[in-house]
């Protein structure tokens, strides 16, 4: 009986020490899975920083390059607007119209104000004025003078040109340009 009680304790002390090892298995294999998931967190965590520092320094350089172009954008619109005169210098057709005549030997029968409109243009809005102007001459008159008038240049254009060889008359809508 004595052989039989340390053969009990000899038993109880195996499986003891075989629970102690399951234990200490299981709980150094979570270790293991712990110390893998740190590793692997750590890893992301490194890619995420350099991502975020390669999204940072490509922000900036986008954001340096959009400013350059709003700055180039505000300079052609600047430079556009400057080059509009506003409406209440803008060139007076009736005065220039006929002193423009005399020096084209052509007779203008009339110069009517036709139209005026604002619109809404990427610069601002600007004023669009329209006179209508008939003259009468040569043909090469006419053309001399509708050169002339096409020459003034800012804030001026024609449309609408008509020449009318047989009976000498030429005529044109002078478009006046500027800001309201």
């Amino acid at each position: 009986m004595a052989r039989n009680a340390t053969a009990g304790w000899t038993r109880i002390a195996v499986w003891a020490a075989a629970a102690a090892a399951v234990a200490n298995g299981l709980l150094l294999s979570g270790a293991y899975i712990r110390g893998r998931a740190q590793a692997s967190l750590e890893a992301q965590v490194t890619n995420l920083r350099n991502n975020l520092t390669t999204l940072t320094e490509l922000q900036a350089s986008r954001r340096s390059q959009l400013d350059g172009d709003l700055a180039a954008a505000e300079a052609r619109v600047q430079a556009a607007q400057s080059a509009m005169p506003p409406v209440e210098t803008a060139l007076d057709v009736f005065r220039v119209g006929y002193a423009l005549a005399a020096n084209s030997n052509v007779v203008v029968t009339s110069v009517r104000r036709e139209s005026s409109e604002v619109k809404d243009t990427s610069i601002g809005p600007v004023e669009i004025t329209t006179h209508r102007v008939t003259a009468t001459g040569a043909l090469d008159a006419c053309l001399a003078y509708l050169g002339s008038l096409e020459s003034l240049g800012r804030g001026l254009g024609l449309a609408g040109v008509s020449i009318q060889p047989g009976p000498g008359e030429c005529s044109a809508d002078v478009l006046t340009l500027g800001r309201p």
